[in-house]
């Protein structure tokens, strides 16, 4: 989402960046978007994102990654939230409680790390019911529209 490309200023948006969404494993990249070296983003949403290969499913990621090794750490989200500007950047996080396809540990560990680091500008949503991709549900996304809206 860049507010420069799609006239947003007619909707009230700000130039102020770029904005950035996914779920699942779209999700781990969204955020990882804000942790890269002079990250022209400015918000992203994460749902249902699996953060940490090494907490999500084993047999699934040892497929592209190989074993578990010093490789699934150094890529784990919830190891990099000191990179996240909390001056011009934000983060909107849902999970759903209930999701049989990533453990939502996956986005409690980022929520953990951001509080110890002391990270005041993200959002959680955790949702008891509902499952995989709950960040599609209507209320999630308005609730994503009206985050960006605020945030870019």
């Amino acid at each position: 989402v860049s507010t420069q490309s799609t006239g947003a200023e007619k909707f009230g948006l700000k130039n102020t960046g770029f904005g950035v969404f996914g779920g699942s494993a779209g999700g781990q990249s969204a955020l990882a978007c804000l942790f890269a070296v002079d990250s022209p983003y400015a918000a992203a949403a994460a749902d249902c994102g699996c953060h940490s290969n090494e907490h999500d499913k084993i047999w699934w990621n040892e497929q592209f990654m190989g074993r578990v090794g010093p490789h699934y750490a150094a890529q784990a989200n919830h190891n990099h939230v000191d990179r996240l500007r909390d001056d011009d950047q934000a983060l909107l996080l849902t999970v759903s409680l209930q999701d049989t396809n990533v453990d939502p540990l996956c986005t409690h560990l980022v929520v953990s790390a951001l509080i110890k680091a002391e990270k005041f500008s993200f959002e959680c949503l955790a949702v008891r019911d509902g499952g995989h991709g709950i960040g599609e549900t209507e209320y999630m996304r308005k609730k994503r529209i009206k985050f960006f809206v605020d945030k870019l």
